[in-house]
């Protein structure tokens, strides 16, 4: 959640002050984001099978890391548009699917599971927009934006983490 605001709040700032847009395209790229992110969600919400929403979460996690890391840090140039839409679309899902696979593996749990990751959410609301300005004032704007890209290596690799011990803990059990 945390990267979704922070792109939204940065990206019109990014596309004016690093790529030299104007006012008016910047906004134009807001909108481009935010229509990646509608059509994302319909999509995803209706071609998504529970059974496959831990592959899909790893999917656009890594989809993400790629995408903003080329958006932030890649000339782009024509198909600046392109990628922005990319990037709202491979974030669009990635909130309501960790909600909905925290409640599909810890069934027992679930309620004390949804509770923390609603905990979280406002934090990362809030750690995110304070580290990338913690580094703009040590480094700069351009530097500041790994932050994303990190964000999400980092929720990839524990959720895979997560499911790798899951699976294993039932392989055992399983085996028992």
């Amino acid at each position: 959640m945390g990267v979704e605001a922070g792109t939204i709040g940065i990206l019109t700032t990014y596309l004016m002050n690093l790529h030299d847009f104007t006012h008016l395209t910047s906004k134009l790229g807001l909108i481009v984001f935010l229509v990646g992110m509608a059509l994302g969600r319909l999509i995803m919400g209706f071609i998504s099978p529970r059974e496959k929403i831990n592959q899909i979460l790893l999917a656009l996690f890594g989809a993400s890391i790629v995408v903003y890391s080329a958006l932030y840090f890649i000339d782009l140039s024509v198909i600046t548009y392109s990628v922005i839409f990319l990037a709202g679309l491979s974030i669009s899902t990635l909130l309501p699917m960790m909600l909905t696979q925290a409640g599909l593996l810890y069934t027992e749990i679930a309620g004390t599971v949804l509770g923390s990751i609603k905990v979280a959410i406002p934090l990362g609301g809030i750690l995110i927009p304070f580290l990338m300005s913690t580094l703009v004032r040590y480094s700069s704007f351009g530097a500041a934006l790994i932050v994303f890209p990190l964000s999400f290596l980092l929720a990839f690799v524990l959720i895979y983490l997560t499911t790798y011990s899951k699976s294993r803990l039932q392989q055992s059990t399983a085996a028992d």
